[in-house]
């Protein structure tokens, strides 16, 4: 079964809507507590994020019926751009 691509796109964004909601539940603070870093709710919000942007790119800018070198390309950025983030958070 193949979605057209009004739905597929429907459903994506309803995904990322999900991940947004879960991402912010898990990343903001609750109650009187002090704000605590945590490094593993801050990975588990940029990992969120990096999925969220493979799904922007494959769906709403249409990579997805790209070329594989492309597909492949995107993703190695996708990993670049994490690798950088994580030695940021890790040196600084």
């Amino acid at each position: 079964m193949t979605m057209s691509v009004s739905t597929r796109m429907t459903w994506t964004w309803a995904l990322l809507s999900v991940i947004t909601a879960i991402s912010w539940a898990l990343g903001s603070k609750h109650g009187d507590q002090p704000f605590e870093p945590n490094i593993a709710i801050t990975l588990a919000v940029v990992v969120f994020s990096l999925v969220k942007v493979r799904f922007i790119i494959r769906e709403f800018m249409e990579v997805r019926s790209c070329a594989n070198w492309i597909k492949r390309l995107s993703d190695a950025w996708i990993v670049a751009v994490f690798a950088l983030l994580g030695g940021i958070y890790y040196f600084a």
